[in-house]
């Protein structure tokens, strides 16, 4: 499997986290990967064979060739059919809201056709990261056409609101530093993030885990637990059967590479 991720250049660096392309060959067996939530929006183009998706009413969808990923509150099941190539925009938390008119809350625990986000504009951007031939041209062809799509000014407030939730500062911290009432910040969230403030901290909380994993002993999860911040190991594993629908031992003993770079965990 070949992962590659570029940054892309300033003003779209504001609200695009990064480009990314995965590539593997077909499987003769695919296995189903859990997806968990990452606090980040994200458009995906794909290049080869459909992926299927298992829903929460045990439906089994196709996805199409091109998708809007909103925040989700939870896993996302998912299998490849054959040959993985795809070209994907993972948005900042707040980065969406500069492209589509729509409000964020809308999107969430949703995944749509790209075309019913931007209707015949949708179309071109596909045709135009179908046709290039390298990672580096699909990352300039989605550069130009963002840059074309991006609507206004970035709300530097919920900038400054996300980077605090990223350093464990409390929702009632952010608000007092921003002049603003809590409530008045979830209104701003919900339409820019679309998650509420408390709930995306929580889940930069739950990413913790899998990067103080690398550097603790096997099933230590007690101690894992407070260097994530959490109160004990009964609320790490609430969270992560919410977020992971699984245990922590099962989700990470079945765990693939595919799912890792999902998530932008390299």
């Amino acid at each position: 499997m070949q992962y590659l991720e570029s940054r892309p250049q300033f003003p779209l660096s504001k609200s695009i986290h990064s480009f990314w392309q995965l590539e593997d060959n077909a499987s003769s067996n695919p296995e189903c990967n859990s997806v968990p939530p990452d606090g980040c929006v994200e458009i995906i183009f794909n290049l080869a064979e459909p992926f299927r998706r298992f829903q929460s009413n045990h439906k089994i969808e196709l996805q199409p060739s091109a998708i809007f990923v909103g925040q989700m509150k939870s896993a996302t099941r998912i299998q490849p059919t054959g040959r993985i190539s795809l070209l994907g925009i993972r948005f900042q938390p707040h980065g969406a809201s500069r492209f589509i008119d729509v409000p964020m809350n809308e999107c969430c625990d949703q995944i749509l056709s790209l075309d019913s986000i931007w209707n015949s504009v949708a179309s071109e951007f596909e045709e135009r990261i179908h046709v290039a031939m390298s990672f580096s041209e699909r990352a300039r062809v989605a550069e130009s056409m963002l840059m074309k799509l991006m609507r206004h000014q970035s709300n530097e407030r919920i900038e400054i609101a996300v980077e605090m939730i990223h350093h464990s500062a409390s929702v009632d911290r952010v608000a007092y530093q921003l002049g603003i009432s809590s409530r008045q910040l979830v209104r701003d969230f919900q339409k820019e993030v679309g998650l509420t403030p408390k709930f995306l901290a929580r889940i930069v909380r739950f990413q913790r885990i899998f990067q103080a994993i690398q550097y603790a002993p096997d099933d230590c999860w007690a101690s894992i637990a407070i260097d994530c911040g959490y109160y004990d190991q009964a609320h790490l594993i609430r969270d992560f059967q919410e977020f992971a629908g699984e245990t922590p031992s099962t989700f990470l003993l079945e765990q693939h590479e595919l799912t890792d770079r999902f998530t932008g965990r390299t």
